[in-house]
């Protein structure tokens, strides 16, 4: 992802730049979803709206509806965002655990992994969700292997 930051109060419009050799998504509110060019571009910065904020595509981005605390936002199902490469696939991994232990040492550590594919043709997709790692954690979200079973998957 890449953010803009507005660094001067009141502006309605921030200069930034986005790498020309990648496509990029815009997620903020201005232009949700829509394609933009790379390079230098001046982006719409009003006080009303987010500020710009960019998925690269190529990537899938796991993410939740938030929530008033911790707890209920991880009760939300999981949105899963599919930005499309020049070749229209993305890829993107979840770690989850329990959300409170420390890490000691990741290889012996207690979580979830999943890794994600995607794929689009003329007439048909197709979605991959392999869990690669099962911890022993009940977190009261993660029941057995139907984390994914039903996402809402957004694709741009």
């Amino acid at each position: 992802m890449m953010v803009i930051p507005v660094i001067n109060e009141g502006a309605t419009s921030q200069n930034g730049y986005l790498p020309v050799d990648a496509t990029w998504y815009s997620v903020y509110d201005y232009a949700y979803g829509t394609k933009v060019n790379g390079g230098n571009s001046n982006f719409s910065a009003l006080n009303d709206s987010l500020i710009p904020v960019f998925v690269r595509g190529g990537y899938i981005i796991p993410r939740k509806r938030p929530d008033v605390t911790t707890t209920a936002s991880r009760q939300r199902e999981f949105q899963l965002l599919v930005a499309l490469d020049k070749n229209n696939k993305a890829n993107g991994e979840l770690y989850w655990d329990d959300g409170d232990s420390v890490v000691d040492d990741i290889s012996t550590y207690n979580n979830y992994r999943f890794e994600f594919s995607f794929s689009a043709q003329a007439q048909s997709s197709t979605l991959n969700i392999t869990r690669t790692n099962k911890a022993s954690c009940n977190d009261g979200v993660v029941q057995s292997d139907r984390i994914f079973e039903d996402p809402l998957v957004h694709v741009y």
